[in-house]
């Protein structure tokens, strides 16, 4: 076939060599036979093809370069999707992960409106990013337009409450209004409107340095009788020059970076937006006055719903719970510490425990090892990735293994990413962030039948209650405001971006901060020893974790530092692999010199902030404690460690959070410290053992 379309390719060009040598042979016998006129004709019409046979061969080449082109442009798109949906998915899963987390009981009903907005609207972003990210979808026609019938006034509160939160961070007044004569219940694609809305209010709010942002819902009737929905946004932002008034809509266009650097985004949420509303058979007008603001106007087909048909909620779910945590055993491999406790605290709501490692290789050994009923593995991880362990796993001759229950975890959820990993030998495939009913089902689906039960429970597994009414909060309550003081003038740190993103919750940002400070030292260590050993594959790794982590703790430009790093790396990865190209072997010279000189910097940047953080009270001593005897001791750790070994995160929570207001002697308190972080991070095993080797140490003391 191949061979076919090159002979095709190539027709025009033989064509004219058929030709010319025709006409050369015609010219050779009009000289022979004395035609002069005839043979003057000839060689005209000879030269004049071997000039069209030269501009064909400069057309077909530059036709060829221009095709090469494309398809690099192409494979970088698919890579900067495959990029972004990680990027963007790796603070989402913590934010989602560590919200589902927080238990109810011991807030007040405004910090339960609160939790319920982050949880609500996180998963609402969720699908936003979802759709812009499958970008695909759009460029291949197969966005697909669901209508439905929704509540419209519930829809427009649940936007002004994930947008009005965004403004109140930054300080904005974000004014509101709906039409009273709107319908109360619409008939459209819910996802679709409310990611058009979504876009253009965070739009108007991220270029929004002072001043307002207004956002109305309004009814409007053209001419013609047709009713629409009509969205203005007002900002008093940065505005749009007439220069740049026909670029907004574009793919992958921002304004001004070089003014707005600080501003993150993709530059397709405006192209999306069009495209989508001429999808939903609608419209978008601008008008913008540079460096005072700008107004958008959506229009949005209207058609009244029935309240009837609107889709209710499932109350009543089915839940997995393990019928003896100690006789399950599951497996977590992911290099990313938060991760890891994000996804223990999820398996804690089943009553089930877990082991973890933090790379292929690893859980491989492990696995060797241990009889698991399910592991779970995370794609990108430095040794060995998922995908490489699943293969090896699956070439073991031993049967057991080919049908061990093996399951992705991936924060790269483009399309077609679940039909690599099933491929790839896995047996499902979890996208980050992760949802509580999606591991349920996995969790029902390859757990041993007579190793669980099935409970049903009213509403979402993330709303159960715990039984205790205590204060679980593991750091520094009442410290917290002074705590935030002296974050404060850490340069770079935005602390409130960092609460934002350990789901608003100060004990959860407390906790990451310590996790990144005890975790600098070996970090560091293995980004340098990558540097020396131009091992790029693992340094981009390395890097992109610590790009991750600084993102998450609310260090934007540390973070922005290590992934320009990261991009460097992975392009000498690709350069090397074209070393025949000279535009490769440039770009090679130039990421290899910046790599060399840029890295020492950035590993003495995080250091200093380690230093910055260790200086403050995060981990210093705690308030005055409370004296407690050897056998008061001795049955609080009698209790943890039933807690423990019946894996009940809520028990283990409470007692933790007593024996750290207590303190018995110097070195007893050091342990005890131990055992509340291991019980923190869900590892109850290693809780055990130490909460076992404290209690003889108890008795022996007692004993002298």
């Amino acid at each position: 076939m191949k061979f076919f379309q090159k002979l095709t390719n190539k027709a025009p060009f033989l064509l004219n060599v058929v030709i010319s040598i025709g006409l050369f042979f015609c010219y050779y016998t009009s000289i022979f036979l004395r035609q002069n006129i005839n043979s003057i004709l000839y060689l005209i019409l000879f030269l004049l093809t071997i000039v069209s046979m030269i501009l064909g061969f400069v057309n077909n080449r530059r036709i060829e370069t221009l095709t090469r082109n494309a398809e690099a442009a192409s494979k970088a798109k698919s890579v900067f999707l495959a990029n972004m949906s990680h990027e963007i998915r790796t603070p989402m899963n913590v934010i989602i992960g560590l919200s589902e987390l927080i238990p109810l009981d011991n807030l007040n009903n405004i910090q339960k409106n609160y939790l319920q907005d982050i949880r609500a609207m996180s998963k609402t972003l969720l699908g936003i990013i979802n759709d812009i990210l499958d970008f695909s979808k759009i460029e291949a026609g197969k966005m697909e337009i669901i209508p439905v019938h929704f509540n419209l006034a519930r829809f427009y509160e649940e936007i002004v409450s994930m947008c009005g939160f965004i403004a109140s961070g930054k300080a904005l007044e974000f004014k509101t209004s709906i039409d009273s004569s709107l319908p109360v219940v619409v008939y459209g694609d819910e996802i679709r409107i409310r990611q058009i809305l979504t876009n253009i209010i965070n739009n108007a709010l991220k270029y929004t340095r002072i001043g307002y942002v207004d956002f109305k819902l309004e009814k409007e009737t053209d001419a013609a009788g047709k009713e629409y929905i009509m969205a203005v946004v007002k900002d008093t932002g940065i505005g749009i020059s007439k220069d740049d008034m026909e670029k907004i809509f574009g793919t992958f266009q921002r304004l001004d970076t070089s003014k707005n650097r600080r501003i993150s985004g993709t530059g397709l949420g405006l192209s999306i937006t069009k495209q989508l509303l001429c999808l939903l058979g609608g419209s978008i007008e601008v008008e913008s006055e540079y460096k005072k603001g700008s107004v958008f106007t959506v229009r949005i087909p209207l058609i009244a719903g029935d309240p009837q048909k609107i889709e209710k909620e499932i109350q009543v779910s089915n839940f997995v719970i393990a019928r003896d945590a100690a006789n399950i055993k599951i497996l977590v491999a992911d290099d990313s510490i938060v991760n890891l406790t994000v996804i223990k605290g999820h398996l804690a709501k089943h009553n089930m425990n877990a082991d973890t490692c933090e790379n292929g290789k690893e859980a491989y050994q492990k696995i060797m090892r241990e009889d698991y009923d399910i592991v779970f593995l995370d794609h990108m991880m430095p040794e060995m990735d998922g995908v490489e362990t699943c293969r090896e796993i699956r070439m073991l001759d031993d049967e057991k293994y080919k049908k061990l229950p093996i399951i992705a975890l991936s924060a790269n959820a483009v399309s077609g990413a679940r039909e690599f990993f099933l491929k790839s030998g896995m047996n499902d495939f979890i996208s980050k962030p992760i949802d509580s009913d999606q591991l349920n089902s996995v969790l029902a689906k390859f757990l041993p039948p007579e190793k669980i039960t099935i409970e049903l429970r009213s509403g979402s597994p993330n709303e159960l209650k715990y039984e205790h009414k205590t204060d679980n909060e593991i750091l520094w309550r009442d410290d917290e405001r002074m705590i935030f003081r002296e974050l404060s003038f850490i340069q770079g740190l935005d602390t409130q971006e960092g609460v934002i993103n350990a789901g608003n919750h100060a004990s959860d940002y407390f906790k990451v901060l310590c996790q990144f400070i005890n975790g600098v030292d070996e970090n560091i260590a293995k980004i340098k020893a990558d540097l020396r050993d131009k091992d790029w594959r693992d340094y981009s790794i390395h890097v992109h974790a610590y790009k991750g982590v600084l993102a998450i703790i609310g260090m934007k430009e540390l973070s922005d530092r290590a992934a320009y790093l990261e991009a460097a790396a992975k392009s000498i990865i690709e350069s090397k692999s074209d070393t025949g190209n000279t535009g490769a072997v440039d770009n090679l010279e130039k990421n290899l010199k910046l790599c060399e000189t840029d890295t020492v910097p950035l590993c003495g940047a995080i250091l200093a902030l380690r230093d910055a953080l260790a200086n403050t009270s995060l981990c210093k001593a705690r308030p005055e404690k409370v004296k407690i005897d050897a056998a008061a001791l001795k049955e609080k750790l009698n209790a943890l460690e039933a807690a423990c070994g019946a894996f009940k995160a809520k028990d283990t929570g409470y007692i933790s959070s007593e024996l750290e207001k207590i303190t018995y002697s110097k070195e007893i308190d050091a342990e005890l410290s131990d055992i509340c972080k291991l019980t923190a991070s869900f590892r109850f095993a290693d809780a055990i053992v130490k909460i076992k080797t404290l209690q003889k140490q108890l008795t022996i003391n007692n004993e002298e």
